[in-house]
């Protein structure tokens, strides 16, 4: 279950409350999230894939201050880890700014050892999103940066790991049956540390790799989406059974209910 977790809602005497959560929570990184119909494309875009993490299981404390600022503080036991791999936790925290209704700045850091049975290998860095709302259409940008410390576990073990990410997307609905949604993402991998051998890269020592993608999200009928998409892919290295690149056309159907 990627999602299974107790809130508790405290109030306070400012009137904004705390919450907390406990258990197996979704990551506080990215835009895009497991459940497929929620995101602007259907497929997955590589910073989701290959630079965050999809769950943390733990303890997180939330809070807004005002209508223009909130946050979240979460002690976990690591990256995608039901039971810690090592015996130090992991932080990770959110400072979420709302200058208008129309736009908001989401400020993500991170830290903490994520290799097993090792406590001193500390992988931190910070990530923004930004989003704006323009008309029908809304944008989104979100940038990367993480690092973790020298390990056994790296491609190079002697040298720390580098990596930054940087994502946009567009949406826009032409009515209320059909919309389009595009997405540009790239990765500097700089010494293979988030796809050394990860979801059908080869093992390497560092790459750069990043997609362009296309999907209509058609909403012609009750309760369903049908989502045609097609996109591109490219890497440094030949990573596609061989080549650089690759294109990929998807058709999918979701049902809501």
């Amino acid at each position: 279950m990627p999602h299974l977790y107790v809130t508790l809602n405290v109030p306070t005497a400012s009137g904004n409350g705390l919450q907390f959560k406990v258990g197996r929570i979704p990551t506080l990184l990215g835009l895009e999230v497991i459940e497929t119909y929620a995101n602007p494309n259907w497929s997955e875009g590589n910073q989701f894939i290959y630079v965050e993490n999809f769950t943390a299981t733990g303890v997180s404390v939330e809070t807004k201050f005002n209508d223009h600022i909130d946050a979240q503080l979460r002690v976990i036991n690591g990256w995608d880890q039901v039971v810690d791999n090592n015996t130090h936790k992991s932080l990770m925290g959110r400072v979420g700014i709302y200058p208008d209704a129309l736009t908001s700045l989401g400020i993500v850091g991170f830290w903490g050892p994520e290799e097993p049975n090792n406590n001193t290998a500390n992988r931190y860095g910070v990530e923004g999103l930004f989003w704006r709302k323009l008309g029908n259409a809304q944008v989104w940008i979100q940038g990367d940066y993480g690092q973790e410390q020298a390990n056994a576990a790296l491609p190079v073990p002697t040298q720390d790991a580098k990596w930054w990410a940087l994502g946009a997307w567009v949406t826009n609905d032409f009515s209320p049956t059909l919309g389009l949604a595009l997405r540009g993402d790239y990765v500097s991998d700089q010494n293979g540390a988030r796809s050394n051998g990860v979801s059908g890269f080869s093992p390497n020592t560092g790459q750069k790799f990043g997609s362009g993608t296309a999907t209509l999200n058609i909403k012609a009928w009750p309760s369903a989406v049908v989502r045609p998409e097609v996109r591109y892919d490219r890497s440094t290295l030949g990573a596609f059974n061989g080549k650089k690149d690759q294109i990929t056309v998807a058709l999918a159907v979701a049902y809501l209910y």
